[in-house]
């Protein structure tokens, strides 16, 4: 008889699932959270359950990114795992296979799905239910057939719209129960084009290899140097968006540092040339800028009741 497969151990699931990343789904729904609890309706248990919920979903999306990358043939172009960049390459390098990836997907958007309805049947919220769903839907849809949507120059789209105003907005639902106003969705559109200027950041290192499978991400299409436009019109946008928000002082603290971000990272990106293997320093510096971006938005949010 064949030998069943040894589980995989903690640090190889860690690395299948990205689960170091997680902060770019958290810290957006955290602005949220922040924003509802300084408007005096926070639920603390909601909150909770939510951030389980984004988790979920955001761990989902990264596995089956992996599985459609190895179908699809760009995670084949290159097998060297970088860390911030290029997919986990778990299957290219024979540690996990493919099968393993679209079962752990399933099953996450299986749990996800479950403690949606659980959720909106404890509290009487049935109205987070359908968009849920979609969340999750179009989480799967950037990766796999028939849709594809990263492989088309629409990834890009998706990340800011999901980790951006879903993922903001939704924290404020979920936390409070109601629908937020204008301000946060301001805030929730520079929370999403600070992380959709990782994914650019991330793409300039892919150029070589997506365009070899046919993935056509906004990096591919606008060329090296295109993207780097399109990435610093994203962080400047990001702060331009924040700056006039109250109070005065958080709001020109988070446009500085996303213009800093930006500046800093794309000079970096400069040096490197757009070289996978010299890219890692730019991933490094834009993921601590976000995080630093985005500790100042939540900051901004729960002051700005």
């Amino acid at each position: 008889m064949p030998e069943t497969p040894a589980a995989p151990g903690a640090f190889i699931v860690i690395r299948a699932l990205r689960l170091p990343f997680i902060g770019a789904s958290l810290l957006p729904y955290a602005i949220g959270a922040a924003y509802a609890c300084g408007h005096g309706g926070c639920s603390w248990a909601r909150t909770a359950v939510g951030a389980v919920l984004v988790a979920l979903a955001h761990l989902a999306a990264n596995v089956l990114n992996d599985y459609g990358d190895a179908k699809l043939g760009a995670d084949w172009q290159d097998m060297t795992a970088y860390g911030f960049y290029g997919g986990s390459k778990l299957i290219q390098q024979g540690v996990l296979d493919e099968r393993w990836y679209l079962r752990a997907g399933l099953l996450l958007d299986g749990a996800y799905v479950a403690l949606l309805f659980v959720f909106a049947a404890v509290y009487g919220l049935w109205g987070v239910v359908a968009p849920g769903i979609a969340i999750a839907a179009v989480a799967a849809a950037y990766s796999l057939p028939p849709l594809k949507l990263s492989y088309r120059g629409l990834g890009e789209l998706c990340v800011i719209a999901l980790f951006g105003p879903c993922a903001v907005c939704g924290g404020y639902v979920l936390a409070r129960g109601a629908l937020p106003g204008g301000t946060l969705f301001l805030l929730s559109l520079a929370s999403g084009l600070l992380t959709g200027a990782i994914l650019v950041c991330n793409g300039i290192a892919d150029i070589r290899t997506d365009a070899a499978a046919g993935k056509k991400t906004l990096a591919v299409r606008c060329g090296f140097a295109g993207a780097r436009r399109l990435f610093l019109s994203m962080t400047f946008g990001a702060g331009a968006l924040v700056a006039f928000a109250p109070p005065r002082a958080l709001a020109v603290a988070a446009s500085c540092a996303a213009v800093a971000t930006g500046i800093a990272v794309d000079r970096l990106i400069g040096r490197c040339g757009g070289d996978a293997a010299r890219m890692k320093t730019p991933a490094i510096v834009m993921i601590a800028g976000h995080a630093v971006c985005h500790a100042l938005l939540i900051a901004l949010a729960a002051a700005a009741a």
